[in-house]
């Protein structure tokens, strides 16, 4: 949406992945012109990476993810907010848990002012922090967008996809409760890092 130059760190991030096959599309919500001019310079170098621009939508745009889903005929989804960085073993560590499950989440790193790391984890696959975690809108689900991996089939299964959360409510918490509440849905927890998540652009302006 607004963050443009953390850009050239996020996807660089995914260029450096272990495991070199992948596709990523950067979805503008109402982003600036920069934004796009850098996602394409570069799609010019790499052709795995794509720009796909809308006009501000609503909450997070979270419905603008939907489409690029559904035309893709990639096996895993695996999601990198526009200012966080994925370390270069996130991919190979994420579709690892998918081997047997459809839905996976990982520990949780952020940095926070002024420059602290914290790091946060709850072992949704283990059926009591589920049931908890389905009945109170999210307790023990510390998983960011950028922590949380799914299979293809998974999601195209669901009763309703990516959509405006309600505002009293986390957009990424409401998108995962969908796969925690499903009884069908496998779960894999792995307490181990392979994202670093920063606080938003105002909290973090002094870093």
């Amino acid at each position: 949406h607004d963050h443009v130059e953390t850009l050239f760190a996020s996807i660089a991030s995914v260029q450096a992945q272990r495991d070199t096959d992948w596709e990523l599309v950067v979805i503008g919500d109402g982003a600036p012109d920069r934004s796009r001019e850098i996602v394409e310079g570069f799609g010019q170098r790499d052709p795995r990476i794509s720009y796909v621009s809308h006009p501000k939508g609503e909450r997070f745009g979270e419905v603008y993810r939907d489409p690029v889903i559904r035309n893709s005929d990639a096996t895993y989804i695996c999601h990198l907010g526009d200012d966080d960085l994925w370390h270069e073993t996130h991919l190979e560590s994420m579709t690892a848990l998918l081997d047997q499950a459809d839905w996976a989440v990982s520990g949780d790193l952020r940095i926070t002012p002024p420059g602290a790391a914290t790091w946060r984890f709850g072992n949704l696959a283990h059926p009591p922090f589920r049931a908890a975690a389905a009945r109170t809108s999210g307790h023990f689900l510390f998983g960011t967008l950028n922590g949380v991996a799914v299979l293809t089939s998974a999601y195209l299964v669901l009763e309703t996809s990516w959509e405006a959360a309600p505002v009293s409510s986390g957009s990424d918490v409401f998108m995962w409760l969908k796969y925690i509440r499903n009884r069908d849905m496998r779960l894999a927890c792995s307490a181990r890092a392979t994202h670093v998540k920063f606080q938003a652009g105002g909290v973090r302006a002094a870093f």
